[in-house]
């Protein structure tokens, strides 16, 4: 029964606590950048040309310091057997004591490794429970019961340690797949059964039964496996006999010890009145272990008068999608009473250099659930070639896969910017935009953007920059319907077009209906880099259409502000566009408008404001960064805001979103990014929400993973905050996260 693994993998967010065997992984230098020109400056080189420390540091909540670089696992020895070893995953800035969830591995009872808890003790971690994932003896070392013996030892030991972890020793549950569900199974109902308790690592006094159990695709009942027939090779391991010879001998001497054991080995034969609540989950394809083996244990608890639930996997063989982990999760924090840190949800890059979580969008719902989905880009994901990149379309209910869309060709970097669209083709459904600005359409990465369908996954229409080296799509936006016919249309930056001298750049606005341009901006000299942001800006001047924000982050007011950058302001009036506001940087190299974000009432006067970061900005220290909010009624400074802690390079500005009133003043607040915030000299990121119109500090969220870009990109999810991390070192380097926050509960 060696289980099939679906799941993506999560990044480890473990504290160990008195960790015997501590082991330093190597140093491995590796690089993300975009292939901007040269003359960026050196804030924006260090921004986007990072060196990712290898070692697995963990991230936290609201400050604090990294956590020490150590491998992920540090073993604690609850017997005497070579295998009688587990791992404590305790959740980071969390007060306790903490719930517990003990995993159990699958292998047939002859492979298999704690480790595998590794792929969701994450999300479980977020939820306020910590996590316990155990060896025990395989088949080969010892017979059964050796391994329930083991099992009950672990638990004796961890009630017995719990003080050391912080746990509850009063709510303790258990999760199994495959072998390791019959053996969560037999853990739940033999609860005091003294003649399985065994004695492995002692601790005598202590219990060994837990408050509820999931068990994913176990055997539960090796009497109705014998009626099936075959031939019963890894369950004859186990019991130390040919089961099916043990019932074709029933005159022997010894048959009614073996059927003894047998049945001790069979969860259903002790399930009674007692047991605790349980969750089953089994597919209805699975050729390994029959799906009856499940239904058997359903009905016999069911029986019984247990609090039961099966959850039947249609048309899935011996493995456990990612889609019925949430289930799984929500079962645990409601049956042991978990309280959930401010980290809800996990969502990791695939594989090395992916840089996943480069871009973010909240999706109008695709899926018809009610609930906004969400879009991440990961622009150097090879799965089509090279770079060719990806976005992925998850559910914002349950973080189940919606849909993928993929780059065409080798370098495209699609996904590198992505946005919503609205419903462009009326369909009830909510539509998306992905940029791949080095597309070479019309010469090398002249760049082209795709609204897809968010109902069907077609392509509704694409658009390809002018000539080679435009990066058009390097920045995209949902403008609004700025034409009034009724359909959102879609803006587009391509901040290296040559319009007006190398990398002046453009935008342009492209009518969502039809697909033909509406609008072309451009920058107004060289190294300009006009459209390298774009955003909606809401009906700035009430006129019931919508404007757009252009940055120029790049541009020089004067020879004395070299790269102060600058943002315009346009709005259409009848036929006629025209430009309703420019505003510039103030310092040389501040990139004022490397970040914008609009569409948000910030002061409280029905219009909506907007707001413009200049991560390059020299305040307190060299590059600390500010922020700087707009009344969007007036187009006067509101405030300037700069980063709580004067620190050179990082970035504060870097990232910004108005979000939903998480200060709860009755506004909306704005999130701001610090990439490089560092805390005891390692760059780990951090994320501010200000209230009070910028200000009141109303939360912070330090990221603890070294080098790992928390912040880079950040999304209004309404009840949650989504951030991007696309350094972070999951599955392989720079494979990338996206990090969803519960905004009621960020410290």
């Amino acid at each position: 029964m060696a289980f099939a693994k679906i799941r993506r993998m999560l990044p480890r967010q473990v504290t160990y606590l008195n960790t015997p065997h501590l082991r330093w992984p190597p140093m491995l230098n590796c690089e993300i950048e975009e292939n901007l020109k040269p003359e960026k400056g050196p804030f924006l080189m260090r921004l986007l040309r990072t060196t990712l420390l290898a070692a697995v540091l963990g991230w936290g909540i609201a400050g604090g310091t990294p956590a020490q670089a150590a491998e992920p696992f540090g073993e604690y020895q609850y017997g005497p057997h070579w295998r009688n070893t587990l791992d404590v995953y305790v959740p980071s800035g969390q007060s306790g004591p903490h719930p517990l969830v003990v995993y159990l591995h699958g292998g047939s009872w002859l492979t298999g490794d704690k480790s595998d808890a590794d792929q969701f003790a994450d999300r479980l971690l977020a939820r306020g429970m910590a996590v316990a994932s155990l060896n025990y003896r395989y088949s080969q070392n010892a017979t059964f019961p050796a391994q329930i013996h083991d099992c009950k030892g672990a638990l004796r030991w961890l009630r017995a340690h719990a003080s050391d972890f912080n746990i509850d020793a009063n709510r303790i549950g258990v999760f199994g797949e495959s072998a390791g569900a019959h053996l969560a199974a037999l853990l739940a109902l033999t609860g005091g059964n003294a003649s399985l308790e065994g004695s492995v690592g002692g601790n005598g006094t202590f219990s060994s039964e837990v408050s509820c159990m999931v068990a994913a695709s176990g055997t539960t009942d090796l009497f109705a496996l014998v009626d099936e027939g075959g031939s019963m090779e890894t369950e004859s391991q186990l019991i130390g006999r040919s089961v099916p010879e043990i019932f074709a001998n029933i005159n022997t001497p010894s048959y009614a010890n073996w059927v003894a054991l047998v049945r001790a080995a069979s969860p259903t034969w002790h399930a009674s009145s007692n047991d605790p609540p349980t969750l089953i989950l089994h597919g209805t394809e699975d050729d390994l272990v029959p799906f009856e083996q499940s239904q058997l244990l359903f009905d016999a608890l069911l029986d019984d008068g247990v609090a039961v639930a099966f959850q039947t996997m249609p048309n899935i063989g011996h493995a456990l999608p990612t889609q019925y982990e949430l289930q799984i999760f929500d079962f645990f924090q409601q049956h042991l009473e978990a309280s959930p840190g401010p980290v809800f949800d996990v969502i990791n890059g695939s594989s090395s250099g992916d840089a996943f979580g480069t871009s973010i969008a909240m999706i109008d719902d695709v899926n018809g659930d009610g609930v906004a989905d969400i879009l991440v880009g990961a622009p150097y994901n090879d799965q089509r070639d090279v770079s060719a990149g990806r976005a992925t379309l998850y559910s914002g209910a349950s973080g189940t896969i919606l849909r993928t869309f993929y780059g065409r060709t080798r370098g495209d970097l699609f996904g590198f910017a992505v946005a919503s669209a609205g419903d462009v083709n009326n369909d009830g459904r909510g539509d998306l935009i992905v940029g791949a600005p080095a597309f070479d359409g019309a010469g090398n990465d002249s760049g082209r953007v795709y609204l897809f369908s968010g109902g069907n996954g077609a392509v509704l229409r694409s658009w390809t920059g002018q000539a080679a080296g435009d990066r058009f799509g390097r920045a995209v936006a949902r403008p609004g319907d700025v034409d009034g016919d009724g359909t959102s249309d879609v803006l587009i930056g391509a901040p290296f077009a040559d319009i007006r001298g190398s990398a002046s750049g453009s935008a342009s606005v492209y009518s969502g209906a039809t697909g033909s341009r509406l609008l072309l901006l451009h920058g107004v000299r060289a190294g300009d880099r006009f459209g390298q942001a774009v955003t909606g800006g809401g009906d700035l001047n009430s006129d019931g259409r919508p404007d757009i924000i252009v940055a120029s982050p790049f541009y020089d007011p004067s020879s004395s502000r070299i790269n102060a950058g600058r943002i315009l302001v346009y709005g259409k009036t009848g036929d006629q566009w025209s430009t309703r506001l420019a505003i510039s940087g103030q310092m040389a190299g501040e990139n004022f408008g490397f970040s914008i974000s609009g569409n948000g009432d910030l002061t409280g006067d029905g219009i909506a404001d907007f707001v413009v970061g200049a991560p390059g900005y020299d305040g307190a220290a060299v590059n600390n960064g500010l922020l700087r909010i707009y009344s969007g009624a007036t187009g006067s400074l509101v405030r300037s805001v700069a980063s709580s802690m004067a620190q050179a390079n990082q970035g504060f500005g870097v990232s910004l979103a108005i979000v939903s009133d998480v200060s709860g003043d009755g506004r909306a607040d704005v999130a701001v990014g610090s990439t490089h915030f560092h805390t005891n000299g390692v760059d780990v990121g951090r994320v501010v929400v200000l209230g009070n119109a910028g200000a009141t500090v109303a939360k912070t969220v330090v990221g603890n993973l070294a080098d790992s870009q928390f912040g880079f990109c950040l999304v209004d999810g309404t009840s949650k905050l989504v951030i991007g991390s696309p350094s972070m070192r999951v599955n392989g380097t720079n494979s990338g996260a996206c990090l969803l926050y519960s905004t009621q509960s960020l410290p």
